[in-house]
This record gives C-alpha cells, sequence and structure tokens, in this order.
C-alpha cells in the first residue's frame, strides 16, 4: 500500500521581501514559488521549473536535507532571489509539499477513513494545469516519539461522467498519530491532475473542526 507521510518540521526563517536597484546590479526580487526541483544528489537541488513553466537556473546549489534520492525531482515551495532580467537565481530555501496521488477506496482500506480535523487556508490551480495546490494548517508539537508523525492520503471517492466532461471527487484523509497539539504549522499540498482534460471538475473534501469542508474548482 502507498501511503503519504508528512513529517512537520518547524523552521524558523525570516524573509525581507525587498527590491534592490544600484548601479552594479540588476534590479532583483525575493520570490516564493511553487516548483518541481531538480535534485542532482542527494540533499542537493540544482534548477527548477515553476508551475508557469519557467526554467530556473540555480546560480548556486541549494541545500534541501529532506530531498534524498539522486537525480529526482521532487514537490516545493521556492524562495529565491529572481534578477528581472534572468532566469539564473540565487535559492535561498525549499519548503517541501506534500505530492497526494489519488488512490481508489478499495486500494486505501487501511487509512481511507481517518478524518482529524485540519485547517484549509487556500486553494488554486496551477497555471500550467499540472497541480491542484492547497495551503493547509495542522496542529503540531515538540516529540521524541519516531512513531509520532501526521499521516496524509488522497481517496478518489467517485468520477462521475456526463457528456465529455466528468466530475472526480477527492478526498483527503489525515491521521494526527498523537502529534502534540501545542501550536499551528502551515504547510502545502499538490494533488497531479495533468491527465484530467480541461473542463471537468473537481471537488476536494478536507476534514476540518467545522466538518467536511469541500471546494470545487473547474479545469
Amino acid at each position: 500500500m502507498n501511503k503519504a507521510y508528512l513529517l512537520i518540521i518547524i523552521v524558523v526563517f525570516c524573509l525581507l521581501c525587498s527590491c534592490s536597484d544600484d548601479e552594479n546590479a540588476d534590479l532583483s526580487c525575493l520570490t516564493a514559488e511553487m516548483c518541481d526541483i531538480y535534485v542532482s544528489a542527494p540533499k542537493i537541488a540544482v534548477n527548477a521549473v515553476t508551475d508557469s513553466d519557467r526554467q530556473l537556473s540555480f546560480d548556486s546549489q541549494l541545500s534541501v536535507p529532506w530531498a534524498t534520492k539522486p537525480d529526482s525531482v521532487y514537490r516545493a515551495m521556492l524562495y529565491y532571489n529572481s534578477p528581472i532580467t534572468s532566469l539564473t537565481v540565487s535559492p535561498l530555501y525549499a519548503e517541501r509539499v506534500l505530492l497526494l496521488t489519488p488512490h481508489p477506496k478499495s486500494k486505501a482500506a487501511e487509512w481511507s477513513e481517518n478524518a482529524d480535523p485540519m485547517e484549509v487556508n487556500s486553494i488554486w490551480q496551477a497555471k500550467n494545469g499540472k497541480y491542484l495546490n492547497l495551503g493547509i494548517s495542522l496542529k503540531n508539537g515538540s516529540t521524541t516519539d519516531d512513531s509520532q508523525y501526521h499521516s496524509i492520503g488522497l481517496v478518489t471517492d467517485t468520477i462521475i461522467r456526463s457528456s465529455a466532461k466528468a466530475h472526480h471527487y477527492y478526498r483527503v484523509c489525515h491521521a494526527q498519530n498523537d502529534m502534540p497539539m501545542h501550536y499551528t504549522v502551515r504547510t502545502y499540498l499538490s494533488i497531479p491532475i495533468a491527465s484530467i482534460p480541461e473542463g471537468d471538475t473537481l471537488t476536494v473534501s478536507v476534514p476540518t473542526d467545522a466538518g467536511m469542508k469541500e471546494m470545487t474548482v473547474v479545469k
């Protein structure tokens, strides 16, 4: 069984968004953007493709401790300093984004009913049509028990087809797994939707303190 686990790592990362223009430098700005980052060696990222299909080259290698498989692509929220006149950027930090691949309920029996609450902050489609992104918040806390971690998965409840279009119903499954709930952590999820035709409808249900929250978008 494929099951997605999310290990929440607390990073105090203060970013001052500023633009500068002096006699010896191009105008540049700090940017945060959802990306697919390429890892050439364990924990080392060397370039990225944004959700608007911009090809970004890094002027230096970026350390990504959570990306351990070489020659691989990972989802991330990438923070970088970007000269306006160049696609070569200065990478600063990459926050892991959990990629949720939908599973049929028959293949997710062990966890398909997990419904511990989370908070949904935002939902948006990637400009290139490859992902549906969610910004969420989870209750978290410090623990020394390696068996305590958030577990998140995605189930396809049903697909209803009518004429040439279809309505895809997804449900986010979340298990708190006895993680302490001392503070709130914001993070991101991505659902791959490249194979879904334009014009199809997607409804995502997420467990919250107020019950299941449904969000619907048209690709």
